[in-house]
């Protein structure tokens, strides 16, 4: 009986094979497939009865599964089901699920640690505080750093507070610094480990750079303007007031490449506004024991506590800081307290090293200047009327100078800022008797 080239009808005898020239074809599903052991590829003796590409037998062909039957089945697979040509083997081949590859460590700031500069370079732009955290969490981080401790430090030192990098050097504050951590020798002396500049300096130089920046926003919140360049004087004022005797101080002030005649002036300048502040121009006198107090300190910290009100607050505040300059020798003769002040601290800022032993008085920072400006021959009292008007008038067109925009921000928050973190006090004597 001959049947349609390529069909076999459903009820034949033979379900489960088709002779097809002598060979046996196995029929599944209702395709006919090769034979595995006929030559080549198993087609080459259905080339004269089926030419072109093969046909399907007509029969209902199974739907895919649903991707919930996949899953029963445990077929995993990632296309549908669909029937197998006549070229894929019997058996279906399962796709395995691929390895799952672990998460991802890597580290930003670890990975910067393989080229060192650019650890460096980072290392430059991130602020105090940020710096110190990474060097104490990071054993890498606290290598690299050491290997190059004075060169990030006085590179921070220079980008934020250069000014005060360079006044209030870290050789003078020996205190402040801490040995090299690299080991690194000394080039006059051999075998010793040379000092380089810790944290701890970083912090100094930056808060005194904030309370000079504070003590001229408060004088210029009061109308009391001065010139930019009068911060520079200013910190070199506060040195000056670091030094607890008297001859270095005269020496300092009378070497004319630090203090320049410029700095003379500026400072006469800054001594005459800071009276206008603290004297009532209608009612009050034209005493200027306040500015003698202030200066009389161990720093400007406590001047710029005072502008800032922070100190003295009531008189008796006032009159307990005037006791620590007080030189009276009828002061405290029976050996009892007074307001509150104890008689070995009567006197203390007015003597040498601070009053510890029976020494000299001291000089004062505005009578060094006073007398330097006296011994150069500037003729300083001519240009007081200068000095008063400076900010007020203008002295080409002896008109009124306009005010200038003050920053709403209080001094008080912007040094708060920077001594936010500070394990140190720097009440001014921070730094005495380390020069």
């Amino acid at each position: 009986m001959e049947y349609p080239r390529g069909q076999i009808p459903n009820n034949t005898s033979m379900s489960s094979s088709s002779v097809v020239n002598g060979n046996a074809t196995p029929v599944k599903n209702g395709i006919v497939r090769p034979d595995s052991s006929s030559s080549g590829n198993g087609f080459e003796s259905l080339d004269h009865t089926m030419p072109g590409r093969l046909k399907r037998i007509p029969q209902d062909i199974p739907p895919p599964l649903h991707p919930q039957q996949r899953k029963k089945k445990k077929l995993k697979l990632d296309h549908p089901e669909t029937p197998t040509s006549p070229t894929c083997s019997k058996e279906i081949i399962k796709i395995t699920k691929p390895l799952r590859t672990p998460k991802s460590s890597f580290d930003f700031f670890n990975g910067m640690l393989v080229n060192p500069e650019i650890g460096y370079l980072v290392a430059k732009y991130l602020d105090i505080n940020s710096l110190i955290n990474l060097y104490s969490l990071s054993k890498d981080w606290h290598a690299l750093i050491n290997m190059r401790f004075s060169s990030v430090i006085t590179t921070h030192a220079m980008q934020l507070a250069p000014e005060s990098a360079q006044v209030f050097h870290f050789k003078c504050y020996k205190h402040l610094c801490r040995p090299d951590p690299y080991n690194r020798e000394k080039l006059e002396v051999e075998g010793a480990i040379r000092d380089v500049p810790g944290f701890r300096w970083l912090k100094f130089i930056l808060y005194r750079e904030k309370a000079v920046k504070a003590i001229i926003a408060c004088l210029a919140v009061e109308g009391l303007h001065l010139p930019r360049r009068v911060s520079l004087t200013l910190k070199k004022l506060w040195f000056l007031m670091d030094i607890p005797d008297n001859a270095r101080r005269i020496r300092l002030v009378m070497n004319e490449q630090i203090w320049t005649n410029r700095d003379l002036f500026l400072a006469t300048l800054f001594f005459m506004k800071l009276d206008m502040r603290l004297i009532d121009a209608i009612d009050g006198d034209t005493c200027t024991a306040m500015r003698k107090l202030l200066l009389a300190s161990p720093g400007l910290t406590f001047m710029y506590r005072v502008l800032t009100r922070q100190e003295l607050f009531t008189q008796m505040d006032v009159f307990q800081a005037w006791l620590h300059w007080n030189v009276s020798p009828d002061v405290g003769r029976d050996g009892e307290p007074i307001a509150g002040v104890k008689v070995d601290e009567i006197g203390r800022f007015a003597r040498e090293n601070r009053g510890w032993t029976r020494t000299p008085l001291i000089i004062r920072p505005d009578d060094l200047v006073m007398r330097e400006a006296a011994r150069r021959r500037l003729d300083m009292q001519s240009r007081y009327l200068d000095m008063m008007l400076w900010g007020f008038v203008d002295k080409k067109t002896f008109r009124d100078v306009p005010s200038r925009p003050v920053a709403k921000r209080s001094a008080t928050d912007e040094v708060g800022e920077a001594m936010r973190g500070l394990d140190i006090s720097m009440r001014g004597d921070g730094g005495a008797g380390a020069v």
